[in-house]
């Protein structure tokens, strides 16, 4: 399914996702924009001002993997985007969660062609893997939980964002 998401990113927003992690590995998922194949975040969604973050995880993680383990909340990351007209830069706001998988719950898990394991040492080298979401990724299984703030753009394709800054918050 082909989709654009600047329908997404339209105004300032808040959004939640989790990354899966099993023995130095990151689970991720395949998401096709732009006619290309990337790996984002394991699961996400964007929220409407009554969910709660973490149920409404622990409801995507039953869908898409077939668990349902509470997440452990580590930081949030506020990004501003610029993206072209007639959005221009907006602020996104993500809640971060951490699902460590033991060896029965990684067992438990509904095969999926566009899920994969990636060992930690992989993660900088991917060419399929984002700028931005590498330094998240790198940050996260380095164990830094720190809410960050980054600079991104997305003035090309979605696909092809750079990450242009970040600080701690």
């Amino acid at each position: 399914m082909k989709s654009d998401i600047s329908t997404n990113f339209d105004s300032a927003k808040e959004s939640a996702a989790v990354f899966a992690i099993y023995e130095g590995r990151i689970l991720l998922k395949r998401y096709q924009f732009e006619g290309i194949w990337c790996c984002g975040a394991t699961m996400g969604k964007f929220l409407k001002n009554s969910e709660d973050p973490t149920q409404e995880l622990i409801k995507l993680e039953k869908e898409e993997l077939g668990i349902d383990l509470p997440p452990k909340y580590i930081c949030a990351i506020v990004s501003y985007i610029n993206k072209p007209k007639p959005d221009g830069r907006v602020r996104l706001t993500s809640s971060i969660y951490l699902l460590e998988i033991s060896e029965g719950i990684k067992s438990k898990i509904k095969k999926d062609p566009q899920h994969r394991w990636m060992k930690v040492e992989e993660v900088n080298n991917s060419k399929e893997i984002r700028e931005d979401d590498k330094f998240i990724f790198t940050r996260i299984l380095e164990q830094k939980y720190n809410d960050i703030v980054l600079d991104v753009d997305q003035m090309e394709k979605w696909a092809k964002a750079k990450l242009l800054g970040w600080k701690e918050a």
